[in-house]
């Protein structure tokens, strides 16, 4: 199990450099919430797809008007195909990452790279 690291990315357009985490099958990150600005990346170069489920253990199923109920218990997944890399702007997906520790649970994605940026 790993934690992915976060790199702080400032808006005084400095460069820095990106920690990167090769996932096991069950990995954990800190969220900072819907205001915490931040984006996972993950990159793919395992030769073939892999299906990678982000969840907080505080997830509950919850009514949209004119939609009826959503259920997000068994997390975001996150599909990346081989020789692909995507990002994941976490506050959108509050829902599936609600967490009283703010440790998420990061699973399915051994081999697979990842960067956990937090813009300040």
């Amino acid at each position: 199990m790993a934690d992915i690291t976060a790199t702080v990315a400032t808006a005084d357009g400095s460069a820095v450099a990106i920690t990167s985490t090769t996932l096991t099958a069950s990995d954990t990150l800190t969220y900072k919430g819907q205001t915490g600005k931040q984006l996972l990346i993950l990159t793919n170069g395992t030769g073939s797809s892999v299906d990678v489920t982000l969840l907080g253990d505080a997830v509950s199923a919850f009514t949209v008007v004119g939609y009826g109920e959503v259920d997000p218990t068994a997390g975001k997944v996150v599909t990346v195909a081989d020789g692909t890399t995507v990002v994941v702007v976490l506050a959108g997906l509050d829902k599936y990452l609600t967490d009283a520790d703010k440790i998420i649970s990061v699973t399915g994605g051994t081999d697979v790279v990842a960067q956990l940026i937090n813009l300040s």
